[in-house]
């Protein structure tokens, strides 16, 4: 485990994961997973029933959000996957005022969604994008004081961090690959529904 800091702050916490099954049997079942949401337009695939190929990664980051949480609750977790892609370019989300990535925390897209409060969100990093320059491929974290942190992950690598930290990952024009994860929100069973905009930039 390393503790990721910004602004002397441990902001989230990386993981090595090496999955059970295959990458070409995990690729093969997410790709499949995308086929049947055609109708979706944003790069986030929502499914409650967990496939065999992926579930020993969500144990895995569940047993990690556990362990940080010290939660001895039952919980619960809401689950995606989210396909950044390279062929053709998925245009980024801009705050065109700022001229900056637009950010988004979990807890705010929780109260827009009427979504029970999720404790932590983690990021399993199944394929990276190649051909990397400057920041492409990176993830920035930015804190209620406006610092910002390039990370750039790598495959295989988990983050888990605070769903009220907000984030922005940044496209990879040059890749000749897309950008796969498979994430979730942790979610503990006694919390209530957002009722308030707990986080705002």
């Amino acid at each position: 485990m390393k503790e990721i800091y910004l602004n002397n702050k441990i902001i989230a916490y990386s993981y090595e994961y090496i999955p059970m099954y295959s990458k070409n049997d995990i690729l093969d079942r997410v790709n499949l997973m995308i086929a049947n949401q055609n109708w979706v337009t944003s790069d986030a695939y929502m499914f409650s029933k967990t496939p065999k190929e992926i579930e020993d990664i969500y144990s895995f980051c569940s047993e990690k959000c556990n362990e940080i949480s010290k939660n001895k609750n039952e919980f619960k977790l809401h689950k995606w996957i989210s396909v950044l892609r390279s062929n053709p370019v998925q245009p980024m989300e801009l705050d065109v005022e700022n001229k900056q990535p637009t950010y988004h925390n979990h807890l705010s897209m929780a109260q827009l969604g009427n979504k029970k409060i999720p404790s932590y969100s983690f990021v399993y990093y199944f394929q990276m994008p190649d051909n990397l320059n400057g920041i492409y491929g990176n993830i920035l974290f930015k804190d209620m004081d406006g610092n910002v942190l390039n990370y750039l992950p790598k495959e295989n690598e988990v983050l888990v961090f605070n769903s009220n930290l907000s984030h922005a990952p940044i496209h990879s024009p040059d890749s000749t690959k897309n950008r796969i994860v498979i994430a979730g929100d942790f979610i503990i069973s006694n919390d209530k529904k957002i009722k308030t905009l707990i986080w705002k930039n």
